[in-house]
């Protein structure tokens, strides 16, 4: 419908839902082919070689203790193979909900906020892609990243939604015939367009600097040697001189851009809700 308006919140991925996580763990288990096998030629091995047939309850029974330490030894490779399935499913959800936002724009003739709303959802999904499916697979560092880069894009979405009302409320003010109330629209508009474009510098920065990280962890590990040691400790001297660990760069950097966001917000943010007659937007979602 033209006149609906999507759900402009994003629900984080992270944290987790530990007992989701377990249970979907059990069920891999539970589907793998070997948790039927091993247990299946142990309660029939007695009965192919000519042995006492009681014994194939015994020899079922050391199947499912054996599947039960083979699981637990690799407990870490399906917990790690669930927290991605759930992380990509949040992701998708999220591509979703902003896939929708950015159609519900084109349908209100917005076509230039939908294609700025369709770069930043870009950007999202490169940077996710580079944080959880690189060599350091998933991390603390991915976590906030992600969970820095979801709040970003849901202020993000609330001041879109900020411009394309002040633009709807551009005809009224154009015929009100008072140049205050024309003033005050364009400083609002141009705020909310500021912080717009602030976001996006930023997430394009961080798209270049976790790049730049994963391009370092993915670098072969040189054969040790007296002079490469040499050269090690001076680079880390140097680094350590110059800048702050890489990863805190990175986050200091979007940690800052949803505090400047926020601090923006508060400028345009209540004034240009209360006025436009479109609700007001709550952190938990939807709109009042």
């Amino acid at each position: 419908m033209a006149n609906s308006m999507p759900n402009l919140i994003l629900k984080p991925t992270f944290p987790l839902d530990g007992d989701r996580i377990e249970s979907r763990s059990w069920i891999l288990r539970f589907r793998h082919p070997l948790t039927w096998i091993m247990p299946a030629v142990g309660a029939l091995l007695p009965f192919f070689a000519g042995m006492e047939p009681s014994l194939g309850v015994i020899g079922g029974v050391l199947g499912l203790i054996g599947v039960g330490y083979f699981w637990r030894k690799r407990n870490f490779v399906f917990r790690s193979r669930v927290v991605r399935d759930l992380i990509a499913e949040s992701n998708e959800q999220q591509d979703r909900q902003l896939a929708e936002i950015v159609e519900s724009y084109r349908e209100r003739g917005m076509h230039h906020y939908a294609v700025a709303l369709g770069k930043f959802i870009l950007l999202k999904q490169n940077i996710e892609s580079e944080v959880h499916d690189g060599p350091g697979g998933v991390s603390a560092f991915s976590e906030e990243i992600e969970n820095l880069v979801d709040k970003l894009c849901a202020n993000v979405c609330r001041e879109f939604e900020f411009a394309a009302a002040l633009d709807e409320e551009l005809g009224h003010v154009l015929t009100s015939r008072s140049d205050e109330r024309l003033e005050d629209l364009q400083e609002r508009r141009s705020d909310v367009l500021m912080a717009i474009s602030h976001s996006y510098n930023t997430l394009y920065e961080t798209l270049e600097r976790v790049e730049r990280r994963m391009e370092e962890l993915e670098k072969p590990e040189p054969e040790p040697s007296l002079e490469l040691l040499k050269e090690e400790i001076a680079e880390a001297r140097k680094v350590e001189a110059e800048s702050a660990n890489p990863d805190e760069v990175i986050l200091d950097s979007l940690r800052e851009e949803i505090d400047w966001a926020e601090e923006a917000r508060e400028r345009f943010g209540d004034t240009s809700e209360a006025n436009l007659g479109r609700g007001t937007v709550t952190e938990e979602g939807g709109s009042e």
